[in-house]
């Protein structure tokens, strides 16, 4: 199709894709961006199969993929961090932890924020809730409260 050819147009409100058939005839399209992206790596992957070899993506064009590690790491890290924070602020002398654990589970459980928070036990439970991460049960509380004393 010698004559046949796309346009694009971008007004910043709207991507649309042109194309004209042989007769002259224009078929307009508005896309979503993420349709566009789609298209343009469909594009991009037909024409290097066209072409061949010469044109290969360079590595940093090229998809990453995710190679092991955990994506939740830092914020649980970070969850662990101010439960051990609240840990010292509640932890009496001669209170076992699993009755500190108990209290932190509750209270966190039991957490509704303030518009604004200046108490640093209540901003340790608001950086927990922050986290989206599930509030551990006793044992495990008790093995991150217990690291604090022991760093792996």
């Amino acid at each position: 199709m010698p004559d046949a050819r796309a346009v694009v147009a971008d007004d910043g409100l709207t991507i649309r894709l042109t194309t004209y058939t042989e007769a002259g005839v224009a078929v307009p399209l508005a896309l979503s961006p993420l349709r566009a992206i789609a298209i343009a790596n469909e594009l991009i992957g037909a024409a290097l199969r066209k072409i061949g070899n010469e044109a290969r993506p360079s590595a940093r064009s090229a998809r990453q993929r995710r190679r092991g590690g955990n994506a939740q790491a830092a914020r649980r890290q970070g969850r662990d961090e101010n439960l051990r924070k609240l840990a010292e602020f509640r932890h009496r002398d001669g209170e076992p932890l699993s009755a500190v654990a108990r209290k932190i589970i509750d209270h966190q459980r039991r957490f509704q924020p303030m518009a604004e928070e200046t108490d640093p036990e209540r901003l340790a439970m608001l950086e927990i809730r922050n986290s989206d991460l599930p509030i551990p049960g006793v044992r495990q509380l008790l093995r991150i409260i217990s690291s604090a004393s022991n760093p792996e």
